[in-house]
């Protein structure tokens, strides 16, 4: 939408990206209570005005349905005034909001990371083993240069700079040499 020489979202477009973003944080490490507080207060000021078709197919195409019908739903159920009882799904999804943390639990990242990069370890090998997943960590396949660095993923000649400079932003980082510790802690668990 254009306002002059300013372009904003449409109302349904800035509640697909809200729910975009959420989703991500949520399969990731999680996302806060913030993401039901920020749901409910959107929809109390917006629903009615909403193109909910418009909305429905593009959170088709996002495959998004279900996470934005449990966030809105939840939403609703914890932050109004009268008491409701809760399913079984939303208890757990309620639980998982709660141990998050604002910005997702450190340790939850580390175990679905920690996942995901076995899974294409197992993919790419019939037989994984912890060595191949410090491999596959360290140098990457192209999925993680195409999400994280463009240049890279272009430029395949730079990649061994990235990976000195990834190296060195995890001894200076303090966040990131957390996750190092808790992966390796998953890892010798395995």
């Amino acid at each position: 939408m254009r306002n002059g020489y300013l372009c904003c979202f449409t109302d349904e477009d800035f509640y697909l990206y809200f729910m975009a973003h959420a989703a991500k944080h949520y399969r990731s490490g999680g996302t806060g209570l913030r993401h039901l507080l920020d749901c409910y207060v959107f929809l109390s000021k917006k629903q009615d005005t909403m193109d909910w078709n418009y909305l429905h197919c593009e959170l088709e195409k996002l495959g998004l349905v279900d996470f934005e019908r449990d966030s809105r739903l939840l939403a609703k159920k914890v932050l109004t005034d009268h008491p409701v009882t809760l399913t079984e799904p939303e208890s757990k999804m309620l639980d998982f909001l709660t141990r998050s943390g604002t910005y997702g639990a450190l340790g939850t990242y580390a175990q679905n990371e920690f996942q995901k990069t076995m899974q294409k370890v197992q993919q790419n090998d019939a037989h994984p083993s912890k060595l191949k997943y410090v491999w596959h960590r360290l140098f990457p396949d192209d999925d993680f240069y195409q999400n994280y660095s463009m240049f890279c993923y272009r430029h395949k000649w730079a990649r061994p700079f990235y990976t000195v400079y990834r190296l060195v932003r995890l001894c200076l980082t303090k966040s990131r040499r957390k996750k190092v510790r808790l992966e390796a802690k998953l890892l010798q668990k395995k």
